[in-house]
């Protein structure tokens, strides 16, 4: 199993059994990222830090970090992101049917952001020039795969 930490279930980082809750996890911080503008407990210094507090602490709130979004917001990811798979929404049809509940209350016409805590930076992660910043993600992923390829 090949996972990104920042967005790994706690089951996941103890070696348990996998099912398709472990995505609903992962969603739920893919969520979080999207509307927050950085992972969950990326404010935790070094990579041991991040794994303990997905397995040990509640998720952070959505509310914490940015002003406008409608509150259930918070209740959605928190559940997504619940430390027992059977305390998360079930299915991937589930949690976007909450979602687009949190939503139907209605978000302020501008978000708000809060300036997000300091990430850990991987320096061995690659950058992206200004030139494939500008031409788009397909061209990106070129790219990548090309690098990737050694070539």
């Amino acid at each position: 199993m090949i996972t990104t930490v920042a967005y790994a279930s706690p089951e996941l980082l103890q070696g348990w059994p996998l099912d398709a809750r472990t995505d609903i996890y992962s969603l739920g911080c893919t969520l979080f990222h999207l509307l927050a503008g950085h992972a969950p407990f990326s404010d935790r210094p070094g990579l041991d830090a991040v794994m303990m507090a997905h397995i040990q602490h509640p998720a952070p709130r959505l509310s914490d970090y940015v002003a406008g979004l409608p509150a259930a917001l918070d209740g959605v990811v928190a559940t997504a992101m619940a430390k027992d798979p059977g305390d998360r929404y079930q299915t991937a049809g589930e949690f976007a049917r909450a979602v687009r509940a949190a939503l139907a209350v209605g978000c302020a016409p501008r978000l708000r952001f809060a300036n997000p805590p300091a990430a850990h930076v991987d320096s061995a992660a690659p950058r992206q020039s200004e030139a494939t910043q500008a031409a788009g993600p397909a061209s990106l992923a070129r790219v990548q795969w090309a690098r990737s390829a050694g070539q």
